[in-house]
């Protein structure tokens, strides 16, 4: 394997990458877990306003209260 400068520089930024994310696991990935979170109650929230887009397009007369089983809050629920 022929190292020149790029894969020199692309070997230690996985190697800083790799120790980066093995301090990170060690700590429970705090950070990660509450982006992840954010960003799926995005996606939901977006998700059910498209869904009563459409209900409405379908019938303006529609009930909006009673949303699909994968687009209901998960708080609060048994």
């Amino acid at each position: 394997m022929l190292f020149t400068s790029e894969t020199a520089l692309s070997s230690l930024n996985r190697w800083k990458g790799r120790r980066r994310a093995a301090f990170w696991r060690s700590i429970g990935f705090p950070n990660l877990v509450l982006a992840r979170a954010a960003k799926a109650e995005k996606r939901r929230l977006r998700l059910l306003e498209e869904w009563k887009r459409e209900e409405l397009q379908r019938t303006p007369f529609a009930i909006l209260d009673e949303p699909p089983d994968g687009l209901r809050s998960t708080k609060g629920r048994k």
